[in-house]
């Protein structure tokens, strides 16, 4: 048996030095044997460059992270080039990701801008870095705050067709008409007013809504850039009413009357008897007069002739003047009344 095995291992191995898969094969991992060889032994030196590359901000156990500062704007915006040295076969095996380009916010005492020096670490110690490509840059630090502010309407070039008036826009979107603006608190700071401006520059003949933004002014009326700020908006709209205006009289009413008195024969006077008032044209078309509240005649006396009631306005109708109450004065002459 032993006999017939040692004659085979020629043949066998005969076999294998004409098939052609084995001889690939193997000529290929001899190939990288001798690579692997030659790159270890007489280990070449290579630079590499590694190009747009984002920066970290180091604010770990800093004056900044321990008093709630941020970095005002997008740093992410800015690229850095960085260059390595080392054995060919680690350079070549390396990745973007093996290199940290960072500054540290460790000098960062108090609001503002400042200088910062770029450093880039390494993955491991097998390459060095040589250069951080800029060098330093410029980071702005603040801290953020946030603030509400009332919103104003402003449909620019907004009329109405003759007969009718386009009244002051209302804005819609925002919860309350009260906006909430974060940023840092140098910008904030500047911030006087706020405004939902549309652009509408067209006659109207009945109420209509467009789409707004938001634009933020200074006490001088000067308009603030958004830029690193954000606000609690989002589809601002700002619908222009187109009002009616008319004049019509004031009436008084009252209660209490004794069975068969003819109400209309009271005589009184009223401080205001005639009265503007404004509303959707299809309302201010019906509305006659304003009617005061019931006066209860039952208080009436000689002393007591002199009333302050309120209006009862109809749905969707209004006082151009916004009168609180009127004073309604009846002529008590030819009646016979209590002192």
């Amino acid at each position: 048996m032993a006999e017939k095995l040692k004659m085979l291992k020629p043949s066998a191995l005969k076999g294998l030095l004409y098939n052609k898969k084995v001889i690939v094969s193997l000529s290929i991992f001899l190939a990288f044997v001798l690579w692997l060889v030659i790159i270890t032994q007489e280990n070449p030196m290579r630079e590499r460059t590694f190009t747009n590359l984002t920066l970290n901000v180091n604010m770990e156990n800093t004056f900044a992270s321990e008093n709630s500062m941020n970095i005002v704007g997008d740093i992410s915006s800015q690229k850095f080039s960085v260059v390595v040295r080392g054995p060919s076969y680690v350079v070549s095996s390396l990745r973007p990701e093996d290199l940290t380009v960072y500054v540290s916010a460790a000098s960062v005492d108090e609001p503002g801008q400042y200088k910062l020096d770029v450093v880039a670490t390494r993955s491991s110690s097998n390459y060095e870095v040589l250069s951080v490509s800029p060098s330093t840059v410029k980071v702005e630090f603040d801290y953020f705050d946030t603030k509400e502010f009332t919103v104003k309407a402003d449909a620019k070039g907004a009329t109405a067709v003759n007969g009718l008036i386009a009244e002051a826009g209302i804005v819609s979107g925002i919860e309350g008409d009260i906006l909430k603006v974060t940023g840092p608190r140098s910008k904030l700071n500047q911030i006087s007013s706020a405004m939902a401006v549309c652009n509408v520059n067209r006659v109207l003949s009945s109420t209509e809504t467009f789409d707004a933004e938001i634009n933020l002014f200074d006490e001088n009326g000067k308009k603030i850039s958004l830029e690193n700020i954000s606000l609690n908006a989002e589809n601002v709209k700002v619908k222009v009413p187109i009002s009616k205006k008319k004049t019509v009289p004031v009436v008084a009413d009252f209660t209490n009357l004794p069975s068969g008195f003819d109400k209309s024969s009271i005589k009184y006077t009223i401080d205001h008897a005639k009265v503007d008032v404004i509303g959707a044209p299809e309302i201010i078309d019906k509305t006659e007069k304003i009617t005061l509240s019931a006066i209860d005649v039952s208080t009436l006396s000689l002393t007591n002739k002199t009333f302050a009631v309120t209006p009862k306005l109809p749905e969707g109708v209004r006082l151009i003047d916004n009168f609180e109450t009127f004073e309604v004065t009846i002529n008590t002459n030819n009646y016979e009344l209590d002192k």
